[in-house]
């Protein structure tokens, strides 16, 4: 027995002195891959959202009756339980990308099984069964964060080398290109999966924070390189803070500003999702400029954000049909 707590603690310094380091080694490589990462798990989120608030744009535009409530009640209670459950596996994931708790979360029960395996050659007989069946316990939960953490890692880089991959090529298609006439002629949005214009609203709930989605697409067949998008809203639209882009406040004013190195030609580029929030219903006008290095000047569009009834509201009101 003795022997064996001696090769597990060796195996307890093998995990805390080359596992932890590596996997730190290969989050700082990869660092391209975390946000992709981010971005793709919150973008999954914003599809989740969409959905349920698809079905209830579809059943209130033109009013429901009574008798289908049910049905409605209970197919919009299916895409809440999807939601939830999208949420759940996407926070999740994202859960492994801070480094930090990760380093912590792996790192401390490895250092209590290394403790109670010390504490078993100092506690006598009765007791060393209890530090043996500890350390064994705490080892095991160590490697189940592992093998969820692993999991996560190899996504990480299969993105980050897919990504890698693509710039090089995007990269190597620029220097080709002639100057004079490589340039970006036209850049289309959309926001929600819908392309946004004058005639299209945006549609959210009044009250509730929504996160959506954010796609920019190159129909050309020329890269755009460092391309900027920028959204400028009523101030009476809340931003909430992410790292994928930048927000800049005035007094009349609230824009969000996304960066990209490039949006490869006749194709589209996803950027992370914007989460806004508008509390009292109505319309508010947006503006957005669209910009690149190599495109033929600024690409201007508008559309309205109209801040609908929340749920809440909108269930009240039907059950009063």
């Amino acid at each position: 027995m003795d022997q064996s707590m001696t090769l597990f603690g060796y195996l307890v310094i093998a995990f805390l002195g080359f596992v932890v380091p590596v996997l730190g080694l290969l989050f700082t490589v990869y660092q391209g891959g975390i946000d992709r990462i981010k971005i793709k798990y919150e973008n999954k989120k914003a599809e989740a959202e969409k959905a349920r608030r698809d079905l209830l744009a579809a059943f209130t535009a033109g009013g429901i009756h009574k008798d289908e409530f049910k049905e409605y009640k209970k197919r919009l209670k299916e895409l809440e339980i999807k939601e939830k459950t999208v949420r759940k596996t996407a926070n999740s994931r994202m859960s492994y990308l801070d480094m930090r708790k990760v380093a912590i979360g792996l790192a401390a029960p490895l250092a209590a099984s290394m403790t109670a395996v010390l504490a078993y050659f100092m506690l006598p007989q009765p007791y060393k069964t209890g530090a043996a069946v500890f350390a064994l316990i705490a080892f095991s939960y160590s490697v189940s964060i592992l093998a969820k953490l692993l999991d996560v890692v190899i996504e990480m880089t299969r993105l980050a080398d897919r990504e890698s991959k693509a710039m090089n090529a995007r990269i190597m298609e620029a220097l080709s290109e002639n100057p004079e006439h490589a340039r970006v002629k036209e850049l289309k949005l959309l926001i929600d999966g819908t392309g946004v214009s004058g005639k299209n609203p945006l549609t959210i709930s009044s009250g509730d924070e929504m996160e959506l989605k954010v796609e920019i697409q190159n129909p050309g067949k020329v890269t755009a390189r460092n391309a900027v998008l920028e959204i400028k809203m009523d101030p009476a639209v809340m931003i909430s803070p992410k790292n994928h882009y930048s927000i800049i406040r005035t007094e009349n004013s609230v824009t969000v500003s996304y960066n990209m190195d490039f949006i490869s030609p006749d194709n589209s580029f996803v950027c992370g999702p914007l989460v806004i929030k508008v509390n009292a219903p109505g319309a508010y006008k947006a503006e957005t400029v669209m910009k690149a290095d190599n495109s033929d000047g600024e690409i201007k569009g508008e559309f309205t954000i109209t801040a609908t009834h929340t749920l809440k509201e909108v269930l009240e009101s039907i059950m009063k049909l």
